[in-house]
C-alpha cells in the first residue's frame, strides 16, 4: 500500500495520450454521485472511494482512467470494463512519467476482481 502522502502528490505532466485538465477528466460525468458510469465501477469491485488523477484519451474518448482509492493506485479500462491495481511504488507523477517512457504494458498491474474491495477510505 502506498503512502498517504504519496498519494497526494498530483500529476503535474502526465504523458502523451493523457490529461489532467479538469475538462476531460469531467468529475461531474464520471464520479459525482452513484449513478455516474465511476461510482457505478467502484461498486461493482468493492471499492467506495476514488480520488481521480489523469485519464487517457483516443479520438477525444476518455479510454482509461487512473485514481487512488483506500491507499491504492488504479487505472479502469473504460472500454474493456475492467480494473488493474497498479503495484509499482511512486506517486502519482512518477507513475506517469513510467507510462510516458515505456507505454502503460510497463507497469507492474494485477487485475481487479470484481467486489475485491480495498478496505477502509484513508483520504
Amino acid at each position: 500500500m502506498a503512502d498517504f502522502h504519496t498519494l497526494m502528490k498530483p500529476v503535474t505532466v502526465p504523458p502523451q495520450g493523457w490529461t489532467v485538465a479538469p475538462e476531460d477528466l469531467d468529475v461531474e460525468l464520471y464520479w459525482k454521485d452513484s449513478e455516474c458510469p465511476g461510482r457505478e465501477m467502484l461498486s461493482k469491485y468493492g471499492l467506495t472511494s476514488a480520488q481521480p488523477e489523469m485519464c487517457a484519451k483516443e479520438d477525444g474518448v476518455v479510454t482509461m482512467y487512473m485514481f487512488s482509492s483506500h491507499g491504492d493506485r488504479y487505472v479502469w479500462n473504460i472500454v474493456e470494463e475492467s480494473l488493474w491495481k497498479i503495484k509499482n511504488e511512486g506517486d502519482a507523477q512518477e507513475i506517469a512519467d513510467k507510462i510516458g517512457q515505456d507505454g502503460f504494458s510497463s507497469l507492474e498491474t494485477e487485475g481487479v476482481e470484481e467486489g475485491a474491495g480495498g478496505g477502509e477510505d484513508d483520504e
